[in-house]
């Protein structure tokens, strides 16, 4: 391990402790909001400083780069509904989820080299239960949204199991493989809280602290753990 990844390393888990912390000192506050985006926007500057040695790497910087701006749609959500500009704010919604979609395309191209029987078996369980948590809120989604939702989860799935199929694949190394799996399950952990947060009218209506923990913790974990892939010079079998 270099010494960049070692630092980042460091770095990345003394600000996801500070924002863990934060969201329980100054719950749902904007200046906090925009430091979270910071982090995302400071590990998206590492990335594009990094010299990369595979072509897998320049894939997942492009993929950090549209999470980034995902992520700054989302920040600029947060301030409209503070304003209250309500239908902005849903084309702005609609807009980030796009860009996070193509994040996804990106991580997928950048980790699915064959498919296997793994694959099945993880989409399958995915898919079970993304499906369980629509069935349960359904009930408080329109069905504009609804159908938006399903492509989301249809591609965050076959993500996240293409992520976790690297392990047996056998085309990145073991360790990186390793690490590429868990970034995959922290952003679906990601995405499947900030859908409980947003959907279910009472964790809208009041900040949660602890499902925040839960989004912002595994998200900047699954992105810092990226941004490390993409400085390894010891990535892939040769």
């Amino acid at each position: 391990m270099s010494v960049r990844q070692k630092f980042c390393i460091i770095v990345s888990l003394l600000l996801i402790l500070l924002v863990l912390m934060l969201d329980h000192i100054y719950p749902d506050e904007l200046l906090v909001r925009i430091l979270k985006f910071l982090i995302i926007a400071a590990l998206l500057i590492q990335a594009l400083l990094i010299e990369k040695k595979y072509s897998v790497q320049k894939t997942m910087n492009v993929a950090l780069f549209f999470a980034a701006i995902g992520d700054f749609i989302f920040l600029l959500c947060k301030c409209l509904l503070i304003r209250d500009y309500y239908f902005i704010y849903y084309i702005s919604a609609a807009l980030g989820g796009f860009f996070f979609i193509l994040s996804y395309l990106y991580l997928i191209k950048a980790f699915k080299k064959s498919f296997t029987l793994y694959h099945f078996l993880s989409a399958a369980l995915l898919a079970g239960i993304t499906s369980k948590l629509l069935i349960k809120y359904y009930c408080f989604i329109n069905v504009i949204t609804l159908a938006g939702l399903i492509i989301f989860g249809v591609i965050l799935c076959f993500m996240t199991c293409s992520s976790i199929c690297t392990i047996f694949e056998g085309y990145y190394k073991v360790t990186p493989a390793l690490c590429i799996g868990i970034a995959g399950i922290l952003i679906y952990i990601s995405d499947i809280c900030v859908g409980i947060s947003v959907f279910v009218p009472s964790n809208f209506e009041q900040f949660r602290p602890w499902l925040n923990n839960a989004i912002w913790g595994s998200f900047i974990s699954a992105w810092a753990i990226i941004t490390i892939l993409i400085a390894e010079d010891n990535l892939i079998y040769e």
